[in-house]
């Protein structure tokens, strides 16, 4: 029986250490004792971002650059189209007749100026000017107007130029009865002409130095003139008028003809003009083909001939002979002569034709 019970305390002493010892958990179970556990996932430094991909820069649209000449010229076209509403001079009488040009008061100017002309029933030309400014972009007319041309009363004789120098506009007034001249600089003073005297003697005595350059004019009916402009460059001096060769021997007689000396050529339109030293005032309606028989007299000589706008007799200072009848003479071009002229049919200018300041005459008589 002791046995018995101690067998039976014996199994149970066995079943209570086998249920402290149960069997793990189903995961444990599950683990096996020598699998070493999972690396941790390697860990990197922080990442460097790969370059984008370059691409060229789209250039951002630009405007046009400002061009102010072309802008100049779109208002200056406007003001030659209503050329006729300006005022030029409130006591001359227009023609009806207008042109223009345009020019380039300074040397430096990259932007050019612009002369508007009416044409006067007196055969005067009254010329207005106009300035653009780059900054403001806008147009001003300058105070003051200019006047050229050939008045039938006093003798008035006048033209206008660019200086030689490229410096402002040159005015040259002559008087027909005395050969009497003068020259004056006109310049843009802020918003007015500023006229200064540059030179004043005899017509024939102008210094070479004083060269000019013709200005370039159209009618408003034309506006090809506004179609474009670049700068010029200033003209060199013009040259002095050529000079008789002289003669201290007496001279002959010719009856009641005047005798002369001096030397006789036929000269272009642009020869003329830079042979009497003034400026075309008719230039842009001129017939620039034509050409002109002249005797550039050995020194200025005071004549009486014709009055030529009406009758009666006028003494006057010329310096050269125009030949209005040269059938026979081109035999005598380039040649010093000894000549006389009718003083029945020899005149003074009275209008603004070629070559201004001298006197005319049909024919000459060939004397030595």
């Amino acid at each position: 029986m002791k046995r018995r019970y101690l067998w039976l305390l014996l199994a149970l002493a066995l079943c209570l250490t086998l249920a402290a010892c149960g069997t793990a958990p189903e995961e444990s179970a599950l683990t096996s004792p020598t699998q070493a556990p999972a690396a941790p996932a390697e860990t990197a430094g922080p990442a460097t971002p790969e370059p984008a991909p370059t691409e060229e820069p789209t250039p951002e649209p630009t405007e046009e650059p400002e061009d102010p000449v072309a802008d100049a010229l779109e208002q200056y076209r406007v003001i030659v189209g209503q050329a006729d509403t300006y005022q030029y001079d409130p006591y001359a009488e227009p023609s009806g007749n207008y042109r223009y040009a345009l020019v380039q008061m300074r040397p430096e100017d990259t932007v050019p100026a612009l002369l508007l002309e009416q044409e006067t029933t007196d055969y005067l030309y009254i010329a207005l000017a106009f300035r653009y400014d780059a900054q403001s972009k806008t147009v001003t007319q300058a105070e003051g107007s200019l006047m050229e041309g050939s008045s039938p009363i006093g003798g008035f004789r006048g033209g206008l130029a660019m200086q030689g120098d490229g410096n402002g506009i040159r005015v040259t007034e002559m008087s027909a009865g005395t050969g009497m001249t003068d020259i004056y600089r006109v310049t843009l003073d802020g918003n007015a002409l500023k006229t200064e005297e540059q030179w004043s003697g005899m017509m024939d005595s102008i210094p070479a130095e004083l060269g000019f350059i013709e200005i370039e004019w159209h009618e408003v009916g034309d506006m090809a003139g506004l179609e474009s402009w670049t700068p010029g460059e200033a003209p060199q001096p013009e040259p002095a008028a050529p000079a008789g060769a002289g003669t201290d021997a007496p001279l002959p007689e010719d009856g009641d003809n005047i005798v002369l000396t001096g030397t006789l050529n036929e000269y272009t339109y642009e020869q003329t003009v830079e042979l009497q030293g003034v400026p075309d005032p008719n230039a842009g309606w001129a017939d620039t083909s034509m050409t002109y028989w002249i005797v550039v007299l050995d020194e200025p000589q005071t004549i009486e001939i014709g009055e030529g706008a009406g009758p009666g007799y006028r003494a006057g200072e010329t310096f050269m002979i125009s030949v209005l009848e040269p059938a026979g003479l081109e035999a005598y071009a380039g040649q010093h002569l000894i000549f006389s002229i009718d003083p029945e049919t020899s005149w003074w200018q009275s209008d603004t034709s070629l070559p201004m300041g001298a006197a005319r005459t049909r024919s000459i008589k060939i004397l030595n």
